[in-house]
């Protein structure tokens, strides 16, 4: 709708709509020799029959007589909501149906649903992947968590709704340490992963510091600047992301701060799996700390990901090594067992750091 009245503020948001019309009609073009066809659906008002039916400040105006039904339609706001910059009376929403027989009206059918739902999404963030790999680092969750509004309610009772939300949220909190995504910052381009506590809130951040030439990434974002240190139940962690892993002078630089625990997300490429695997292990068994490496895993584009995710002890141990498919699994650390490793051959003592100029 507002891809044809325009307004005052809207300039992005009403082009981003209009876009799609062009979007469309390209599409057509590249599918139609395949015997494909596009059809785009522009809806009037919300009574319009046709196909492609615009709706123009002459065809929805206070005289139709659709006017007052399309504005009572169109007021999405909820009762517990704020007005504010997520959340307008008036949004230009249209419900999809999905006709189902008898039969399926059952709730593993709805839930079956909402899966293809959300794999569909994420199997076109995977695509834009493939076709703009400067999109590489964001990744979408295909795990549904499901819970009705009675269960909600059962829980909290005296909650509002929006608090229960949170309240099962935090329940069910966990500490992340969480795969990188692109952030701009001040005209520039991060690859950066965050830190979440149990309590969901954000505790550390850190930004990959060396950008992978071979691809070309160090034209597309701006290295980081520091290393980053954070504590998770008590214990000391640090990170870095993927190509770090090679500069072993970084991984010793937050090492020597004190570290039991440091994490590693990657998007490894499986013909350099060997590289992946020794690597961690070196980084592991030098600094002397447990060592979590998390690697990506399927194809994008021409690239196969690795997997082979592991948690490694300060031994370089394998306390969990994972395949090439996805796969969620847990394990356990002991920290105790570090005071005596770093004791029995203690490498930070016997540095002769005046001797290394790198």
């Amino acid at each position: 709708m507002l891809s044809f009245l325009g307004g005052f503020n809207t300039t992005a948001y009403t082009a981003s709509k209009h876009a799609i019309e062009g979007y469309a009609e390209c599409l057509a073009q590249e599918v139609t020799p395949f015997g494909i066809q596009v059809m785009l659906i522009e809806p009037g008002d919300h009574r319009g029959g046709s196909s492609r039916c615009r709706l123009t400040s002459a065809g929805m105006t206070d005289a139709s007589p659709y006017w007052a039904d399309f504005r009572k339609g169109t007021e999405a706001i909820r009762r517990d909501e704020e007005l504010d910059n997520l959340h307008s009376i008036y949004v230009d929403q249209w419900d999809w149906e999905k006709v189902i027989t008898a039969d399926q009206r059952t709730l593993d059918f709805l839930q079956d649903t909402v899966r293809d739902i959300v794999d569909a999404v994420c199997a076109t963030s995977d695509e834009l992947r493939w076709k703009f790999p400067e999109l590489k680092n964001i990744h979408l969750d295909r795990d549904v968590t499901f819970i009705t509004t009675q269960e909600l309610e059962d829980m909290y009772p005296d909650y509002t709704s929006k608090q229960r939300e949170n309240a099962f949220a935090k329940e069910h909190g966990v500490n992340i340490v969480a795969g990188s995504v692109s952030v701009l910052e001040n005209g520039c381009v991060f690859n950066r992963s965050y830190i979440f506590d149990r309590k969901g809130e954000v505790v550390a951040s850190y930004d990959k510091i060396h950008g992978f030439s071979p691809m070309g990434e160090t034209k597309s974002y701006t290295g980081g600047s520091s290393t980053v240190h954070f504590t998770l139940d008590g214990i000391a962690c640090s990170m870095a992301i993927c190509y770090d892993v090679r500069f072993c002078e970084l991984i010793r630089t937050e090492a020597l701060q004190g570290v039991d625990l440091f994490f590693l997300p990657a998007a490894w490429p499986l013909v350099r799996r060997e590289h992946w695997i020794t690597l961690s292990k070196a980084r592991a068994i030098e600094n002397q700390m447990f060592f979590c490496a998390v690697n990506e895993c399927g194809r994008a584009g021409s690239t196969q990901y690795g997997g082979n995710s592991m948690l490694l002890s300060p031994l370089g141990e394998e306390l969990l090594h994972l395949g090439e498919k996805e796969q969620v699994a847990t394990a356990e650390i002991d920290t105790d067992v570090l005071q005596g490793i770093r004791e029995s051959i203690n490498v930070f003592r016997d540095r002769r750091p005046e001797l290394y100029h790198l």
